[in-house]
């Protein structure tokens, strides 16, 4: 397996562009063609094995998550469950901490979320960010963080900028500096933050106490619109709250994050799916659909046949079969 960098990629791509390395365009491209390309198939570099240490059923997956294939708790393998499975008539239905529902080893979807903890409501609290610079360089003048979310009485939040009225609140973003939200936060559902120089870190703030309680998010610097997916574990937060007792392992499928800088990382290994697809995207902005779909599939044929390689004819096949205590199947055991 070959892990490429933007550098590995950059001659080759300039030259299908006909432009030097250093154009801005080869990063676009590059990223465009993986963006393509990673979600047509469970390809070479795309997954990854992680373990993952849980004292609480709420589970906030890391920003290169895109999909939780399987996974396994205390060494138990279960099965992955959509947002459906609280709605079938024979299922569990609706699972919360409260329910008490252990049977069976499931890991259900949940909505997404812009931080990895949600705030505590009470008592009412606001918003303290911090923007984690290491060295001399300073953030942009007049840089802010907009949050966007409810207010103590669950009403939506609006302030007035300008002499007119906005939705949610500006926080200014100040290096190595805590600032804090005017307004007190129930919940924070959306935040956009524009590219900074270093991590801008979120917490949540009791005005009364004059602490900070919690740290709600970690934002990286070329995060503007951060989104992470989040699971529920059922029975984790009655199981126990020792988090050496709840180990999870989970294999997933990485998301495509825009590479900037010659020293980072692509998900895709293959150099030469990347230079065919950036072909395609070039026919298509030509109108050439049907060379377009041609490099494409050129493209798509070359991460198969690395795959193919890489697995080799080694493995065993193997048959999953779902449990029956996991409810969703009325008992049945395997519907083929």
């Amino acid at each position: 397996m070959n892990r490429l960098t933007l550098a590995d990629v950059a001659p080759a791509v300039a030259r299908v562009l006909d432009t030097c390395e250093t154009d801005a365009r080869v990063a676009e491209y590059v990223n465009r063609a993986q963006a393509v390309l990673i979600p047509k198939g469970n390809w070479v570099g795309t997954q990854a094995r992680y373990d993952i240490c849980i004292n609480d059923g709420c589970l906030t997956w890391p920003r290169f998550v895109e999909t939780i294939e399987r996974f396994s708790l205390c060494g138990q393998p279960g099965q992955v469950m959509n947002q459906w499975y609280e709605f079938l008539e024979n299922g569990p239905w609706s699972l919360d901490y409260c329910s008490g529902w252990t049977t069976g080893n499931v890991l259900v979807d949940r909505n997404p979320a812009c931080t990895f903890a949600d705030i505590t409501p009470s008592p009412p609290k606001k918003i303290q960010l911090y923007d984690f610079i290491q060295g001399s360089v300073a953030e942009a003048p007049g840089a802010y963080a907009s949050l966007y979310g409810t207010d103590e009485s669950n009403n939506w939040i609006w302030t007035e900028v300008g002499g007119q009225m906005i939705e949610g609140e500006r926080v200014p973003l100040v290096e190595n500096t805590f600032t804090t939200s005017t307004r007190y936060f129930n919940s924070l559902a959306r935040v956009i933050k524009p590219p900074t120089v270093g991590d801008v870190v979120a917490y949540e703030y009791d005005p009364a106490a004059g602490a900070r309680t919690k740290q709600l998010a970690r934002w990286e610097p070329d995060e503007t619109n951060p989104v992470y997916r989040r699971s529920f574990v059922p029975g984790v937060a009655v199981t126990g709250s020792d988090c050496s007792l709840i180990p999870l392992t989970a294999l997933v499928k990485l998301r495509h994050l825009p590479v900037a800088l010659p020293t980072d990382f692509l998900v895709l290994g293959c150099l030469e799916a990347i230079v065919l697809m950036v072909q395609g995207i070039l026919k298509r902005e030509r109108n050439l659909l049907q060379e377009s779909m041609m490099y494409e599939a050129a493209a798509t044929k070359a991460l198969q046949e690395e795959l193919r390689s890489h697995l080799g004819s080694g493995p065993a096949l193997q048959v999953r079969f779902a449990p029956a205590e996991i409810w969703g199947g009325g008992g049945i055991r395997n519907a083929i």
